[in-house]
């Protein structure tokens, strides 16, 4: 069974504060009509969005992943009330490193959402020097 091709588009960066403080941005666009769900979302509601970072020595999180705000709307589907991102949204990491070069790996796994929601996992990884 093939998979509709993902609706949008990530790009992985790091912001180094200094030298013991980096943090990690993942920026999302998505193709027109198409939404993503928050991490953030009522119970009942649909499939949050996941950051899962893997574990490694070389660094430690600081607090969660951020998100800008969501439109924020109540879904007759659902019953609830739903935040969503369309068009395009930027999520922070904040992380204290360890040591002075850290490679760091992780997935995202979102619900990617038109007529009908697919979902999708989409790797990433990060070098830090």
């Amino acid at each position: 069974m093939s998979q509709t091709p993902d609706p949008a588009t990530w790009s992985f960066s790091v912001e180094k504060k200094n030298a013991t403080e980096a943090d990690l941005v993942f920026k999302v666009k998505f193709e027109k009509g198409w939404h993503m769900y928050s991490q953030f979302t009522s119970d009942g509601g649909p499939l949050p969005a996941l950051f899962t970072i893997d574990s490694s020595d070389c660094f430690e999180r600081i607090e969660g992943v951020t998100e800008p705000v969501p439109v924020s709307e109540f879904d007759s589907l659902f019953g609830v009330t739903v935040k969503y991102f369309i068009e395009e949204a930027t999520f922070h990491q904040k992380i204290k490193l360890n040591k002075a070069a850290c490679k760091l790996k992780g997935k995202i796994e979102y619900q990617a959402c038109k007529e009908a929601c697919i979902f999708y996992s989409k790797e990433f990884a990060f070098d830090i020097e």
